[in-house]
C-alpha cells in the first residue's frame, strides 16, 4: 500500500512538472499577446482582439523589411512602438495588421552601396560622400550611416573607416580640414577603391573604380596614376541589381 501510494504521487508529479512547463511557455505566449493588444488598446485601436493578434503573431510576412523601421534585420518592439507612434496620421488598422504578420521576423537588409566617385581640382574638404540605399521590394530609403561600420580598401590596405565619407588629404586652408584619418593617395587620378560595410552581423562589399585628382605641394612629388581601366560612373537604377547582391557573408 505503502508503494502503491508512493508510485501514484510520483506520477502525480511528473504530471504537475509537465503541465507547469506547458503552462508557462503558454503563459510566455500569452503574456506576449497581451503586452502587444495593452499596447494597440493604449492609442485606441479595439478591433484586434488577442486571438486574431495571435493568429497574425503565427503567420508569415512577405515583406517584413517595410516594417523593420531602424534598419537592423528585426522586426521587433521599438519597430512597434514607432508604428503606433504614427497610427492615425501614417498608418491604419490594417498596417497594423500587416505590421503584426511581421513581428518577431529576422531577414538580410538589402544594402546596395553608393558614394560620390569623382572630385577634381580639391583644395579643401571636398570627399567621397557615401549615400548608401536600402531596397525592400520597390521601396528604396536612406541607409542610416550610424548604423553602419565602414572599411574603405585600396590595393588590400584599409585606408578609412568613415561611414560618412572616404576621406582624401586636402591642402587648403593649412590643413584644417584634414582628420588623422584623411588618406593621401600615392597617385592623383583614377583609384580603384572597395567600400566594405558591416550592418547586422552582415558584409556588404563594393568595388568601383572613381576620380580623385587633388590639388597637392608641388614637394609631395604625386604623380597622376597609371591605372588603364576607365572610370566607372554608378548606375543608380536600383533594378539593375540583384537581390543582396554586395552581400559577401
Amino acid at each position: 500500500m505503502k508503494n502503491s501510494t508512493l508510485i501514484i504521487g510520483s506520477v502525480l508529479l511528473i504530471i504537475l512538472i509537465t503541465i507547469f512547463s506547458c503552462s508557462k511557455g503558454m503563459l510566455y505566449e500569452d503574456n506576449e499577446v497581451q503586452t502587444i493588444y495593452k499596447s494597440l488598446t493604449d492609442i485606441g485601436i479595439y478591433d484586434i482582439p488577442h486571438n486574431r493578434i495571435n493568429e497574425l503573431l503565427e503567420s508569415t510576412s512577405n515583406s517584413p523589411c517595410r516594417w523593420d523601421f531602424n534598419e537592423n534585420g528585426n522586426v521587433g518592439s521599438d519597430d512597434l512602438g514607432e508604428l503606433l507612434e504614427g497610427y492615425g496620421t501614417l498608418f491604419t488598422v490594417e498596417d497594423v495588421n500587416s505590421f503584426l504578420e511581421a513581428y518577431g521576423t529576422n531577414y538580410i537588409v538589402d544594402v546596395i552601396p553608393f558614394w560620390n566617385n569623382y572630385i577634381q581640382d580639391v583644395n579643401c574638404g571636398l570627399d567621397w560622400d557615401t549615400f548608401h540605399k536600402v531596397r525592400c521590394g520597390d521601396v528604396v530609403s536612406n541607409l542610416g550611416l550610424d548604423l553602419i561600420e565602414t572599411e574603405w580598401v585600396r590595393e588590400g590596405e584599409i585606408v578609412g573607416t568613415n561611414p560618412f565619407k572616404m576621406d582624401w588629404k586636402t591642402y587648403g586652408s593649412d590643413g584644417a580640414c584634414n582628420t588623422e584619418e584623411s588618406y593621401q593617395p600615392p597617385c592623383n587620378g583614377l583609384q580603384e577603391i572597395t567600400c566594405r560595410i558591416f550592418l547586422n552581423g552582415h558584409t556588404y562589399e563594393r568595388t568601383n573604380i572613381g576620380f580623385a585628382l587633388i590639388n597637392t605641394p608641388d614637394s609631395l612629388n604625386i604623380l597622376n596614376c597609371t591605372n588603364t581601366d576607365p572610370y566607372e560612373l554608378m548606375n543608380f537604377d536600383l533594378n539593375t541589381y540583384n537581390d543582396l547582391e554586395f552581400l559577401i557573408q
